[in-house]
């Protein structure tokens, strides 16, 4: 047995250097495939991955997705030369690189100014014969923050640092020839925050699929404590009512993605606004959200749907008010200008406060045309007439301003420096019979503007002894539009102008009118003599 034990460990020490040698070839084996796999994944990530491909038909947005350490790859197809190319998307992992993004910009005028379209030729000089694909990417959600985006003629933009094109406020746009163009979404952030990323990519050679509008595209016409009434600048949008939308966001809630269509939509609040064509302004469409939160900030957005073309305004800001006195009110049969907030008391329907506010305006007017159709205004040919640039239709249209002004009052919060503090007893007739009927309290108003009063003065026949106050008795009763004649978007309001904050108005047209046919009037007889 003794001479056994030699043996016996020296057998046992073959077999330790066995296991040993065994598990030092496991992990070359393995260092050789992690080697092989990371050149794979570098040189080669359409191989390394299953490959995805994603058509997009020139002209057509399509929607993306990327999580966190991942790079998508898009490649321009050549046959978009004839309008019918697409799009290849290869999902691959990327190498972690803590490139640092641009800054973001939060205001919409600089923002723009700072993400100038970039035009590019890829080969180094655009050749006029190939043409141009515009290049657009949005961001949905969750943030920008991490995302970079690469246009260039290799295959793998990302290892071209100048190839990034920035992204402001979730938005990047582009131009580029549209031969070998290679696009690359990149998420920077390391792999375990496992956040996914989601986007919208399109490319066209007729244009950008999506723009960006620097002037505000809304008019804020005022709030109440849970609604709001806004109406678009664009004229003529009543004509394609169907093209335009809004949308309505928590003030701050967007997270740098203010220019992006998509993350406006799915950070919106839900709520679904009605859309209304309407006669104030010059073919203007009105959207009026509800059920909103007390003195509480938004932001609304307009955009606009095209065809496949998107188009995102300026935002407008607004804050609901924190009194519950208040009612907005809109698209009255009479006083068809009446776009904001009135006094009315609770329990008091939409329908009913539009009612008895237009019917009281309705039934005073209807005294006044008595008078007036007695007067022989119209004949501006005869001795007669009262005078060269005024009739009628326009002493009618300017009591009938001035009348809605007086007879529905304009209601602001409590705490408002623009307003009047209305309790007691009413300050005239017509808002006895509103007070006795709709049952509301003490009110804060916004004054009608002393304008509304000159317009009726030069308007209407010196017989019918319209004047206008002045001095103290003129604050009592009116106030004034800022002095340089600037017009503000809703807020800070000094008046209640009716529809002279839209700049031009009817009543200021009329008086331009009229003066210009004073002009013509003198300029022909002085010919004639």
């Amino acid at each position: 047995m003794r001479l056994l034990q030699p043996l016996e460990k020296h057998s046992a020490l073959k077999h330790r250097q066995s296991v040993l040698y065994l598990c030092i070839n496991i992990r070359r084996l393995f260092t050789i495939i992690i080697s092989i796999y990371t050149v794979v994944l570098t040189v080669f990530p359409s191989i390394a991955h299953c490959q995805q491909t994603f058509v997009l038909t020139d002209g057509i947005k399509t929607n993306g997705a990327i999580l966190s350490g991942n790079i998508n790859y898009y490649r321009l197809t050549t046959s978009l030369r004839s309008r019918s190319g697409g799009l290849e998307e290869v999902f691959a992992r990327a190498i972690d690189e803590n490139d640092e993004l641009r800054k973001l910009y939060p205001k919409w005028e600089s923002s723009l100014k700072k993400s100038a379209f970039t035009s590019r030729s890829l080969a180094g000089r655009q050749n006029p014969s190939q043409k141009l694909a515009y290049v657009s990417v949005t961001i949905c959600s969750p943030n920008a923050d991490a995302i970079q985006v690469y246009v260039d003629s290799s295959q793998f933009p990302e290892r071209n640092q100048s190839a990034m094109i920035s992204i402001n406020e979730g938005v990047a746009l582009g131009t580029y020839q549209a031969d070998g163009l290679h696009v690359a979404i990149k998420a920077t952030d390391p792999p375990t925050h496992k956040t996914n990323y989601t986007y919208e990519i399109g490319v066209s050679t007729a244009g950008f699929l999506y723009n960006l509008d620097i002037t505000e595209g809304f008019h804020l016409d005022d709030t109440d404590g849970s609604h709001a009434l806004l109406t678009t600048k664009v004229v003529g949008a009543a004509g394609n009512l169907d093209k335009y939308g809004a949308s309505l966001a928590i003030n701050g809630s967007l997270n740098r993605l203010s220019h992006s269509l998509c993350a406006i939509k799915l950070l919106a609040t839900g709520n679904v606004p009605q859309k209304n064509a309407t006669n104030r302004g010059d073919g203007q469409v009105s959207f009026y959200f509800q059920s909103l939160n007390v003195r509480s900030q938004y932001v609304a957005y307009l955009y606009s749907n095209e065809g496949n073309t998107e188009t995102l305004w300026a935002p407008t800001f607004l804050q609901t008010k924190s009194v519950a006195g208040c009612t907005v009110i809109y698209n009255l049969p009479f006083c068809d200008k009446v776009a904001y907030a009135v006094p009315a008391g609770a329990g008091k329907t939409f329908n009913d406060i539009v009612a008895f506010y237009d019917n009281l305006a309705n039934s005073t007017f209807q005294n006044f045309t008595d008078n007036l159709r007695q007067f022989p205004c119209n004949e501006s040919s005869t001795p007669a007439s009262y005078s060269l640039v005024r009739n009628c239709d326009d002493c009618s249209a300017a009591y009938k301003d001035w009348l809605c002004a007086i007879a529905i009052p304009r209601c602001t919060d409590n705490n408002a420096a623009n307003g009047v503090l209305r309790q007691g007893k009413p300050r005239n007739i017509l808002m006895e019979q509103a007070q006795a009927n709709l049952s509301f309290n003490d009110y804060r108003e916004v004054l009608p503007c002393i304008d509304l009063c000159y317009n009726v003065v030069r308007s209407c026949p010196a017989s019918f002894g319209f004047v206008c106050p002045v001095n103290k008795t003129l604050f009592s009763s009116y106030g004034e539009r800022l002095k340089d004649g600037s017009f503000t978007n809703g807020t800070n309001l000094l008046c209640n102008p009716m529809d002279l904050d839209w700049g031009f108005s009817s009543g200021v047209k009329s008086f331009v009118r009229q003066w210009i046919m004073l002009f013509t009037i003198i300029v022909a007889v002085a010919m004639l003599l």
